[in-house]
């Protein structure tokens, strides 16, 4: 008898154990999976930079997620603050070109930006590309956006090239968003880069000879961020060295 009454008395112990135990392993499991549980009312996305600084595919497309841009959306430019990304938003109803969309996305904000919206011959001129300064106009009529870079030393401005259609001339702006006008320079291929230590654009374009000689040559440009040319290099003469 008092074998089966020890018995029963650590059965007794025993379930006691396992009750307490499932009790407090119930209520951290609980506590736990309330810590790690996301906030489902947030809306804010974080995002962790890869080791260059640069964000991963995987988050840029998280934030085209998050703020509905089109599944098309892809990324012309970053640094270390800002993200370009370009979008197609459809066929402009009278000429059938691309309605192009740059935006900005702003890492420590997490927070976006629509640079401009391009239609196609919004407000097309035809300019001379001997001009020594750039044509303010609109950001209604910005008409070609293929892309877009960063301006280094002034996140105010953002530099967009663009191209209409099949046409060889490759088209400037220098946007200012706040200001809620841009400047188209004077070059026809396009910006390829800025000067190192001021920041400036540097644009390159073609000319055709103007005496006997059949061709063309290269132009090399730099403007200041009010569109107006500082320095030019001209290879007119190059072939005959």
């Amino acid at each position: 008898m008092k074998s089966d009454s020890k018995i029963m008395g650590m059965r007794e112990f025993l379930l006691i154990i396992i009750v307490l135990s499932c009790f407090l392993f119930g209520s951290c499991g609980e506590k736990c999976a309330k810590q790690i549980a996301p906030v489902q009312g947030n809306r804010s996305v974080k995002y962790e930079n890869d080791e260059d600084g640069k964000y991963s595919q995987a988050m840029i497309a998280q934030i085209i997620k998050h703020f509905h841009l089109p599944s098309n959306t892809v990324v012309t430019d970053e640094d270390v603050d800002a993200i370009l990304l370009r979008s197609v938003d459809g066929k402009d109803g009278i000429y059938g070109g691309d309605v192009v969309t740059i935006w900005e996305y702003y890492k420590k904000q997490n927070d976006i930006q629509e640079v401009v919206t391009a239609h196609p011959m919004a407000d097309l001129l035809w300019y001379n590309p001997d001009k020594k300064h750039g044509v303010t106009l609109g950001l209604d009529s910005v008409f070609a956006a293929s892309g877009a870079m960063l301006v280094p030393l002034n996140p105010d401005l953002i530099v967009v090239n663009g191209k209409i259609d099949k046409m060889e001339t490759t088209y400037t702006f220098l946007v200012d968003v706040d200001a809620g006008k841009a400047i188209l320079l004077p070059s026809n291929l396009g910006c390829v880069g800025f000067t190192s230590e001021d920041g400036l654009p540097i644009c390159q374009s073609y000319r055709h000879y103007s005496d006997t000689r059949f061709g063309r040559y290269s132009v090399v440009s730099v403007y200041d961020l009010d569109g107006k040319l500082v320095k030019e290099m001209s290879f007119d003469d190059y072939k005959k060295r």
